[in-house]
């Protein structure tokens, strides 16, 4: 393929009330950009010429959600909390989350690496309410705080030590944990504490056990609410090592402040090994 020849990708959010084409040369590489909101949602960017990009005929709309001084628009559905793209008003191009973009291999791309994190302000965090879990006595569990970006949605929980190897975090690979670029620790219920839940929406798909939460007005994936756990015969499709973790309150460690992602061990699913009927 040449440099000037053109090929068309499909995207959507994940439920499809937002679908586009894109149209430009193969794509060999994208942007993770390290500041506190692509962070959070795990953008894995395209740059492009706005005339690059067509929103699907009968598409709907996406929310909108600007940090505080910023020009920046940072587009979701308001349905599914997919982020899907930014623009900045004025400007001749956007960028377009790669993890919307349909038989693309991410694995396969350049990752190039943007510091935006050093432009600007920094982002300061919000203080997180642990009066619940602070009166729970497990010794050798360690807390961790966070929220969403907005701070609408505060999540606090009590937890081993998330560097232990023995403690499991993963990297699912199904169709929502792919798109929202989930990274996922299994805190019990009794041990957690969350502030704000009238501020998400809850999403969702498949056999409908598990309530994909964001947050409402930055589009944060914050945890997945399991409430009481899988019907039975769900639960008889999923591998029996996840058990235990089915009564969990995952959450995206997206969101805790204050972690060293390269010291964190997290276990990437190969096709067949994650919960896969939710």
């Amino acid at each position: 393929m040449s440099e000037e020849e053109l090929k068309t990708y499909h995207g959507s959010c994940h439920c499809g009330n937002f679908a586009f084409t894109v149209t430009v040369p193969e794509i060999k590489s994208g942007a993770r950009c390290n500041c506190s909101l692509c962070h959070r949602k795990g953008y894995f960017w395209l740059k492009i010429g706005s005339e690059q990009f067509k929103a699907d005929e009968g598409t709907g709309e996406l929310a909108c959600y600007q940090v505080s001084g910023g020009c920046n628009r940072h587009l979701f559905c308001a349905t599914c909390g997919t982020g899907v793209m930014a623009e900045k008003p004025g400007e001749p191009f956007m960028v377009v989350n790669l993890n919307t973009v349909k038989d693309l291999d991410r694995k396969a791309l350049e990752v190039k690496a943007f510091d935006g994190a050093s432009i600007g302000e920094p982002y300061k965090t919000f203080d997180v309410p642990t009066d619940v879990i602070d009166a729970l006595d497990l010794p050798g569990y360690k807390t961790y705080t966070g929220h969403c970006h907005c701070g609408d949605v505060k999540v606090a929980f009590k937890s081993p030590d998330l560097y232990d190897p023995n403690t499991f975090v993963v990297s699912d690979n199904c169709s929502i944990c792919t798109i929202h670029a989930y990274v996922i620790a299994y805190p019990e219920r009794n041990h957690y504490q969350i502030t704000g839940t009238e501020n998400t929406t809850a999403y969702f798909m498949g056999d409908k056990w598990i309530a994909h939460r964001f947050c409402k007005r930055c589009g944060t994936p914050v945890n997945l609410d399991t409430q009481t756990g899988p019907p039975a015969h769900v639960l008889a499709k999923i591998p029996e090592f996840y058990h235990p973790r089915l009564k969990a309150y995952p959450t995206n460690l997206r969101v805790i402040n204050g972690l060293d992602w390269k010291e964190l061990g997290i276990n990437y699913l190969a096709p067949g090994e994650g919960a896969d009927a939710n």
